[in-house]
């Protein structure tokens, strides 16, 4: 993380996992390079967000929460292999952006 831009280069195998393992050990994986750059104060995972809209509350579970050293926190949206983005993460992700100025960024396994 250099200035806020977010650069990671990453590969993992495939082998026999099943889906979630591959996503999941992409995730921690990510997570744990990003946390041993010298700007980022915190690394966590599964962090769930709420987000209001036309009073209705909805429940965001963010894959990767990283906070900066100077406090500003961005979120991380981990995909593996071709795990689509659905609408609803789109959306949520924009309110937040919009609501609240975090912003967020899909960071997909390079095959």
């Amino acid at each position: 993380v250099e200035n806020g831009a977010l650069s990671v280069k990453h590969r993992t195998g495939r082998g026999g996992a099943r889906p979630n393992e591959i996503g999941d050990t992409f995730k921690y994986s990510l997570g744990e390079r990003i946390r041993r750059n010298k700007n980022v104060a915190n690394v966590e995972y599964e962090v769930p967000h709420l987000v209001t809209s036309n009073g209705r509350v909805f429940q965001r579970r963010v894959d990767i929460q990283v906070t900066h050293t100077d406090g500003r926190i961005f979120y991380i949206e981990a995909k593996a292999g071709n795990s689509p983005r659905n609408l609803v993460q789109e959306q949520l992700d924009r309110l937040i952006r919009e609501h609240e100025g975090i912003p967020s960024t899909v960071v997909r396994q390079q095959r």
